[in-house]
């Protein structure tokens, strides 16, 4: 992905309200990436068949 924590900054901040959906990994780096990120914002999905399941608890969490 070549993202670094850095780049995830702005998503550790309660101001921002936004999503981040890894699609496949090489190695470990997307799920090292998604626990950078608090509360269940960023997602990896390693089956394309999980990803309206993935959008669907996006979009619900958001509802509440």
């Amino acid at each position: 992905y070549d993202i670094t924590l850095n780049d995830l900054k702005p998503l550790q901040s309660s101001k921002v309200h936004a999503h981040l959906i890894f699609i496949a990994s090489l190695g470990d780096e997307a799920a090292e990436l998604s626990k950078a990120v608090p509360n269940e914002r960023a997602q990896c999905c390693f089956d394309t068949a999980d990803l309206p399941l993935i959008i669907k608890k996006i979009v619900t969490s958001a509802l509440k």
